[in-house]
This record gives structure tokens, sequence and C-alpha cells, in this order.
């Protein structure tokens, strides 16, 4: 069964904000009306911000009129959605879910087409101001010889002191000279550091430094830190079609919607439909058309460079609740 729950929140006030009626509008939660629930439509991409730049369109179906209205301003609100799975179908993990969307409205605007009222959230997934309305400042320094992990920890939580600061990269990347910098968004650093530490680490397998945000963590990772042996197996029935190259030693394959898998992490592609138990049926099984429609077509582990949302809760078909994963091949990903 789909499961959701999206919430709204002014960074003013730390509560969801009111419609002109001063009703709160929010939080939704699926889990208090099972099997049914307010549509939503999303399409959102995850990835190191250094490549992320626009935001994404979240589209909130069969909201009252006072909720739509223009004198309720969404603009500059947190938006936190976590979406995935619950009990009820035999296959759903409810383990799997996690936080799919997390950013800020940058642009809200209502619609009325036909019978549909339709309130539609532009997100961008960088906070790009403070409490009182400024800008971010991000001021980072360094001293040569000090590693670029602490440096960017120090800097991140001094602009972010409410965040969880999540570092798990190379010790080998140092400052060859010292270092200042002020950034007044966190993509800017991002590019920076993404560019810096390929520069420092001279291997053509190194893909530098990522940063990504959620909604009580920043994570800045990198492939030669990943670990490859604490792999998150994804089995055959999660798999939603063949994994396909996309790319050199890159794959892309597609789950059920999942939110426990995030940029960095590794997976473990299935090496087979049957296993086990299961394995008897094909026993005496040797025409190869057979086989092969009956086996994934990669197999082994992948390192997670992107992650894509999509999602259409109402719609009656598989595709509608998906996840998307692009990631590098450990052959080519492992440093």
């Amino acid at each position: 069964m789909r499961y959701y729950r999206l919430e709204i929140i002014n960074p003013k006030t730390g509560k969801p904000p009111v419609d002109s009626n001063g009703k709160p509008i929010g939080p939704f939660d699926t889990n208090e009306t099972p099997g049914c629930g307010l549509h939503v439509e999303f399409d959102f991409e995850v990835t190191g911000l250094d490549v992320v730049c626009s935001g994404t369109m979240l589209t909130i179906y069969g909201l009252p009129i006072d909720m739509l209205k223009q004198s309720v301003s969404l603009q500059g609100c947190l938006v936190r959605m976590k979406a995935g799975f619950v009990q009820g179908l035999p296959l759903a993990n409810k383990d799997q879910q996690g936080e799919v969307i997390y950013g800020e409205i940058y642009l809200a605007y209502a619609n009325w087409i036909g019978t549909n009222q339709t309130l539609n959230l532009v997100i961008n997934p960088s906070i790009r101001k403070t409490d009182d309305g400024k800008p971010f400042s991000i001021e980072g320094q360094g001293e040569a010889g000090e590693r670029v992990g602490d440096v960017l920890v120090r800097a991140l939580q001094k602009a972010y002191p409410n965040k969880l600061i999540d570092c798990t990269v190379s010790d080998n990347l140092v400052l060859p000279e010292p270092w200042t910098g002020k950034y007044t968004e966190i993509g800017s650093l991002a590019m920076v550091v993404k560019n810096a530490s390929i520069a420092m680490m001279r291997n053509e397998r190194y893909s530098g430094i990522a940063i990504s945000i959620l909604s009580d963590r920043i994570r800045i990772y990198d492939n030669a830190s990943a670990k490859w042996g604490e792999p998150k197996t994804i089995h055959a029935h999660e798999l939603v079609g063949q994994p396909t190259w996309i790319a050199p030693f890159t794959v892309s394959f597609k789950c059920p919607m999942r939110g426990d898998i995030r940029c960095g992490d590794v997976v473990k592609l299935p090496e087979g439909l049957y296993s086990g138990a299961a394995s008897i049926v094909m026993a005496n099984t040797t025409v190869p058309s057979v086989i092969a429609k009956n086996s994934t077509t990669f197999t082994g582990k992948f390192l997670v460079k992107s992650v894509r949302h999509i999602g259409s809760y109402l719609t009656a078909d598989g595709d509608a609740w998906v996840t998307v994963f692009e990631a590098y091949a450990e052959n080519w990903a492992r440093v």
C-alpha cells in the first residue's frame, strides 16, 4: 500500500502555515487514512548540489479553496516529504520508507482546470535564506595540511547549527595551502569543493566530493570512502524491469518507491530471479531464452550516483510510484 507524509513548515514559526481561515495547511499523512489520501504528483531528482541547480514541481490535488487563495503565502516555507510503502501488499516493506523531498518553496500558485483544484509548489533543493529572510553566509577557513573533510564540517556546522553534518570523505584529501571562502548558498560551495577535490586526488576514477542536504542533516561523501563491504541488497522482486547501461560503467535501474537508499550508498544487484527453494522450478530448464528471461542482466556492486523519485499517488499503475537509480559499477568507482 502506498504511503506518504507531506509537511509544509513556516521556518519563522516552526509550524505549518495557515489558510485564509486560520486553519493549518497539513501535515498530510496517509497513515491516518489507509488506502486513500490526497492525490499528489512529483518528479524529484536527488544528487549532489553541484549538479542540481533547478527545483522540482510538487502538485497537490483536492485542497479546499481556502488553501488556494492568493492571500495564503507559502513562499519561503520548507517542504519535506516521506514516502514509500506500508503493510498491505505482499511485497511491501515499510522499512524502505524515507525522505524523498526536502527543500524551500520558491514559488507557489493555485490552478483550477475542470473539476481539479491544485496547489503547485516549485521547490528549490537548497535553502537560500535564514529565518529572518537574509541570505545564508557560509564561511570556510582552513590551514595548509588540514583535512578537507574537517574544514567542510566546521564551515557547514556554523552555517547550519541545527543539522547533523555527516561527513565520509577520504582522509587523503588535505589542503595544499591556506584556504578561505565565503558563499551565499551551499550549491556554490559544492561546485568548488567538487572540482578542487578531483584536482587534489589525481585519480581518474575519483568522482570528487559531493554534498546533499536533508531535513535533519547534510551529507558530505565521495567514492573513495564508499562502504563496499556493507552493500544494501536489491532483491529480484524489488526491480521494475531490467537494469540498463546508460553510459560507460553507469547503470540505471528502477524499484518501487523507496527512500532508504541515497546518493553515495553501495547497492548489490541480485544474481538471478530464482534462488533458494524457488530455484527448483528451474532445475530442468535448459532453453537459453527461458534462462535469460529469468535472470537479471547486471549483477554485482554499484555506487549510487543519483536518485529520482517519481510519484502519482492515486494512479493505478505500478510505474506511478517508483524510484530510479543511476549508479557506477564497482570496477570503475572503487578507488
